[in-house]
């Protein structure tokens, strides 16, 4: 297939675009498995249009060029919700952080990668199918601002395939804009007059605070800056407020870089313009000599409280069932521009996943979470049973391990144990595990009684009754002790008599008639 593009997004002032390739591929049919490597298209459930079938496991690894992230949109998901999933991860295997688990009977489910390779993992159980459709954009850009300007609008765009390849929505801008009192805490930055690097607008009134740690002092960088003279100004003052001794009022035109240093940790900037004319307005730098702490990491922290100078180091840690995407540690350093920065970025603490657990064979794993702390349930099919000595069971631990190690319970076949052939019949059927059937019958001459046809149940027993071949109709009686039967007729309606040896007398009756439910009337006699 060929690859086809989307237009450059427009002109993007005051920033800067992440990604600078936009294309768009041919969707294809995926089956179950599969190592994408276009940059974009779509994959579908095993089977479709068809339902997918029960007990799938597939994985497909989608792969765009570097730089480039990855933007997945189920535009179809109808699944038997928590036990049939998939799953996608932020990276190239289980251990990459988890984007997401999908599940149910919901559509334009949405997930982004920050790297350019995801994982996809599909699963579904023994019982009722369903279907999903995922497309896959290798194509997004993302937005940033330079120092002292504000994004206005979406950060990102996705290059969509409609009747026209294009990008979903408009793109958005980096605006300098007139905060009321804007406090700044980081120890570097840049203030921008409003409309930079347009001329600023009239009649407004804008403020800016910067509060720098305890002990150090501002140095003030002015790159840039053109008035009207006397009537729109920038006053600097070395406080907290405006009520604080003035440093410095500018206005007019200045050529050179004016370098300004406060006294306090504190600068109070206030822009001021009349309703007449406007100009380009100014740019300026501030930088205090250490790098300020990061802003807080989320189910992390930082080992030491404080910045500090260049050279300074700051160490970061991730909670117990967090890992660290990133660099643990960040050095202070002085950049070329005066302004002082940490030379790595901010790690993120990323919930430890265990993965997704195999299935144990001829079963299913119930649980669609797998963080720390998640607790997942092993099931048999129906005929199989989990061996005594195995747990059913598995927690995800701090070390990213299941607690059975990832190793799944066997699920063995259910075994009823033999039957033996009735005495004077023969047995059909040797198997002993669930399903199995035997059928019995008997020798000329001998009547069944019980089961003809026994089958092994779930519950590791035989269905029926115990099979027996009885002679004639009731089978021989039941004999005597000290005593004889007389009648060898064993057919429906025949007698026999019991009596008892000289010396003995007969206790219950001596008559027993064979009767049609294949039993000899009442209760055997005895001699005493």
């Amino acid at each position: 297939y060929e690859l086809q593009n989307c237009p450059d997004p427009p002109p993007f002032l005051n920033g800067y675009i992440v990604n600078s390739d936009y294309s768009v591929g041919i969707s294809f049919v995926s089956p179950c498995g599969y190592n994408v490597s276009a940059q974009n298209g779509t994959v579908y459930s095993p089977g479709f249009p068809d339902e997918y079938p029960n007990s799938k496991d597939c994985t497909w690894l989608i792969v765009v060029p570097p730089g480039h992230g990855i933007y997945i949109n189920f535009t179809l998901l109808q699944t038997e919700p928590v036990n049939d999933y998939i799953a996608v991860w932020d990276g190239p295997d289980l251990n990459s952080p988890q984007l997401g688990v999908f599940s149910g009977n919901t559509a334009l489910e949405t997930a982004y990668s920050s790297t350019n390779q995801v994982l996809l993992k599909f699963h579904s159980d023994f019982s009722t199918g369903g279907f999903f459709v995922l497309n896959f954009h290798g194509d997004f850009v993302k937005y940033k601002c330079h120092p002292g300007f504000t994004l206005v609008g979406q950060d990102i765009l996705t290059c969509k395939l409609n009747t026209q390849l294009q990008f979903e929505g408009s793109s958005p801008i980096c605006e300098a804009q007139c905060p009321a009192n804007e406090i700044r805490t980081e120890s570097s930055g840049v203030i921008l007059s409003p409309g930079y690097p347009g001329t600023y607008p009239n009649s407004q009134t804008c403020s800016w605070t910067i509060k720098v740690d305890p002990g150090y002092n501002i140095s003030i960088f002015v790159e840039m800056f053109q008035s009207e003279k006397q009537f729109d100004e920038l006053e600097v003052f070395d406080g907290s407020s405006g009520q604080s001794p003035l440093l410095v009022a500018l206005s007019g035109n200045h050529t050179g870089q004016l370098n300004f240093t406060s006294k306090m940790n504190q600068l109070y900037l206030r822009w001021s313009t009349d309703h007449a004319t406007s100009k380009k307005g100014f740019k300026i730098r501030y930088s205090a000599p250490y790098c300020s702490l990061n802003p807080t990491l989320r189910n992390g922290g930082i080992v030491n409280k404080t910045g500090g100078p260049a050279g300074s180091k700051v160490h970061y840690y991730c909670k117990p069932g967090y890992r660290m995407i990133g660099q643990n540690n960040a050095t202070c350093r002085r950049q070329q521009n005066g302004m002082y920065q940490w030379d790595s970025p901010v790690p993120i603490c990323r919930a430890v996943s265990c993965g997704i657990p195999d299935s144990p064979g001829n079963g299913s794993v119930i649980g669609n979470e797998f963080t720390l702390g998640s607790r997942l349930i092993y099931e048999c099919n129906e005929g199989f049973k989990l061996e005594s000595s195995q747990q059913a069971t598995a927690v995800c631990q701090e070390d990213g391990l299941w607690s059975n190690k990832g190793r799944p319970p066997v699920c063995k076949f259910i075994s009823c144990g033999g039957l033996p052939s009735p005495p004077n019949g023969n047995k059909i059927g040797t198997l002993t595990v669930y399903g199995a059937t035997a059928i019995f019958t008997c020798n000329t001459g001998y009547t069944l009684v019980g089961s003809h046809v026994r089958e092994c149940l779930a519950n590791g027993l035989w269905s029926g009754t115990e099979t027996q071949c009885l002679a004639g109709h009731c089978g021989s009686p039941d004999p005597i002790v000290n005593g004889h039967i007389s009648g060898d007729g064993f057919s429906y309606r025949d007698t026999v008599v019991y009596q008892c040896n000289p010396g003995f007398r007969l206790v219950g009756t001596s008559v027993r008639i064979c009767l049609q439910d294949h039993r000899w009337s009442g209760q055997t006699p005895v001699c005493v």
